[in-house]
């Protein structure tokens, strides 16, 4: 039977339970059942107050079948990222049971996201809208004990939410329109270029985009299923003439994969929306670029495969 490691047990340490494990073998008792004995109490204690870490991952899994799988990987990402991470001042939640939480450490740290907090490099400023997010998980998960009758009171309850967001404007000036149709015919990627202006046709967001498949289509209607809104309800969108011109340019052109319109490099899976995301912020980030294309009234077109597609009424 081992009674330990060194570095971590000190030789002070093992040389008192070495002494601990010979005098009870002396008097007829066998350590290895006491080890035994103090495992179950160990696990015993967890099941009755877990860890945070533990509680978080068996919340997830209770909501994997109410939230979708993207909202889930979220929630993991913020706990990971901000949650279980030791900060400055705050104290560690990763070490903690879920008895030992208290409404200070959950106000600990939310002021300490939502405000501008230090760093080694640079000074990272604080978001307000990100710490709510975490508040209202945190809150969640503290519910989730107290159903399991793990805590009585919700420590997260009451928390004033950091700061208000702003509404923002979610829709394009014909101008802005045009300065994007003229950077997506002349810098963007086929694949971008396409997926951007399927959104516009659409009006669906990119992770509904980069998953289409051409199942979807049916008598002239586009069914976006329920499982991939949002909302959670089907979504039927007529199939206008753009639409059916950019799904058959690419189908012509062989650009498609496993029945996904925009399929991923290895051709079996639909390409990540964060992928369509990273193109788009490089492609729009670039101010200079942006201004000159402003200040043209026409942009020469750069016919890459199909020539590009344009929105009705609208010339680039």
């Amino acid at each position: 039977m081992s009674i330990g490691n060194y570095p971590v047990k000190s030789l002070k340490d093992l040389e008192l339970e070495y002494f601990q494990c010979k005098n009870n073998v002396k008097n007829g008792i066998d350590p290895l059942v006491i080890r035994q004995q103090e495992q179950v109490q160990k696990e015993l204690e967890e099941t009755l107050e877990p860890l945070l870490t533990t509680l978080a991952e068996d919340y997830l899994e209770s909501k994997s079948k109410t939230l979708r799988p993207a909202t889930i990987t979220e929630y993991r990402r913020m706990l990971k990222k901000y949650v279980f991470k030791k900060w400055p001042n705050v104290p560690d939640l990763a070490k903690m049971k879920i008895t030992e939480l208290h409404r200070r450490d959950v106000k600990l740290l939310i002021d300490y996201i939502a405000n501008k907090r230090p760093n080694s490099y640079r000074p990272v400023k604080g978001s307000p809208t990100m710490a709510a997010r975490i508040l209202a998980v945190i809150s969640g998960l503290c519910r989730y004990a107290v159903e399991l009758e793990l805590i009585e009171n919700n420590p997260a309850h009451g928390i004033s939410k950091p700061g208000r967001r702003k509404p923002r404007d979610r829709w394009l000036t014909m101008d802005e329109i045009k300065i994007v149709g003229r950077i997506l015919n002349n810098d963007a990627p086929r694949l971008i270029r396409d997926a951007v202006y399927l959104a516009l046709y659409t009006g669906q967001r990119l992770a509904q985009i980069a998953a289409f498949k051409l199942s979807w289509i049916k008598e002239g209607w586009i069914e976006f299923p329920a499982e991939i809104m949002k909302g959670g309800r089907t979504h039927r969108i007529p199939l206008t003439a753009q639409i059916e011109a950019l799904v058959d340019a690419r189908v012509k052109d062989k650009l498609i994969g496993k029945g996904f319109l925009f399929p991923g490099l290895k051709m079996n899976d639909h390409v990540h929306p964060q992928a369509l995301k990273r193109g788009l912020a490089r492609l729009f980030s670039n101010p200079e670029q942006i201004k000159r294309m402003q200040n043209r009234k026409r942009w020469p077109v750069v016919e890459v495969a199909p020539p590009p597609f344009t929105a009705a009424g609208v010339e680039w």
